[in-house]
């Protein structure tokens, strides 16, 4: 198992580009969670999402909000997906608004 977490206070065009789930390791499925500090008109995460072929599953989806730094299951944002080994899934975290609003993510790559 490969686990990835974190924050993000700015946007980020690819979540997974930094880490171990660049470039997928193995076969396996990936799942991600997702849960932003605040999710109003004028301070919120939104995400979109690009499999390795292609398709685009998610596209500005905004973000649930939850206690800053939590990821409650009742309350986050999470899919899972199949993945090859050697694919790349391009996840993309953009904040609206100029708000302290932070995002708390994590992926978790299972054989």
């Amino acid at each position: 198992m490969i686990l990835e977490s974190g924050y993000l206070d700015a946007s980020n065009a690819d979540l997974l580009s930094a880490g171990r789930l660049n470039a997928l390791p193995y076969n396996g499925t990936l799942t991600l969670q997702f849960a932003a500090e605040t999710a109003d008109s004028t301070d919120s995460w939104i995400i979109t999402l690009q499999k390795p072929n292609g398709d685009v599953p998610i596209d500005a989806q905004l973000v649930p909000a939850d206690d800053p730094g939590t990821l409650d299951d009742r309350k986050l944002l999470q899919v899972s997906f199949g993945a090859t080994q050697g694919g790349h899934f391009t996840v993309s975290c953009t904040k609206v608004g100029a708000g302290a609003n932070q995002l708390t993510y994590r992926a978790i790559l299972k054989p």
